[in-house]
């Protein structure tokens, strides 16, 4: 789009696609093979260029209101998929380039730019926040009804759908090679 990325900056088109076609990549196809954890670090390590993108963008583009615009799209990705730390580090550089725009060109020569922040900076701080809220109370609730699923609610014990997926890791774990001790099976009649 030639308002946001004007004739003269071809390097910047090329600069800002590259990191987004090898990140989508790298999702795309790596992603797959982590575990959840290191999944889940990689999409928060994803945060730092997507931002970086879009405080260059700011730099460059005389579309202030439509880069912050997409922030607004960037913030509610981080509220619903980032953990609180990874979150609360991508709200205060969130806003740490929001308030750049008060002092930089092009972005400070926007129009009413300071009424607009006033309106922006706690709108996506909010919607952030409270999409973190819910995804948490979500998986929350559904890791209880996990437990739930898998345990008898007299006892507290495993029940059958536990033991099934206890056999199933032990003895796959064992028929790849892997040593986690001996594998045994206790039978208690109440």
């Amino acid at each position: 789009v030639p308002v946001v990325a004007p004739d003269h900056v071809n390097f910047w088109r090329l600069a800002l696609a590259l990191p987004a076609i090898l990140i989508s990549l790298a999702l795309v196809f790596i992603g797959p093979r982590l575990s959840s954890r290191a999944f889940q670090t990689s999409i928060e390590l994803m945060m730092l260029p997507i931002l970086g993108v879009n405080l260059i963008v700011l730099q460059i583009s005389p579309a202030t209101l439509a880069v912050l615009f997409n922030m607004l799209a960037t913030m509610i990705y981080a509220g619903y998929f980032l953990r609180r730390f990874a979150l609360g580090m991508t709200l205060a550089l969130g806003i740490g380039i929001a308030l750049s725009t008060l002092f930089f060109e092009p972005a400070s020569s926007t129009p009413h730019i300071g009424a607009y922040l006033v309106v922006y900076i706690p709108t996506f701080v909010l919607m952030a926040l409270l999409l973190h809220l819910q995804n948490t109370e979500t998986l929350s609730a559904l890791n209880l009804a996990r437990r739930h699923a898998m345990e008898d609610p007299l006892t507290g014990l495993g029940n059958l759908r536990a033991l099934e997926r206890q056999a199933k890791k032990r003895f796959t774990q064992k028929s790849r090679g892997k040593k986690h001790g001996v594998t045994a099976l206790l039978l208690i009649d109440l």
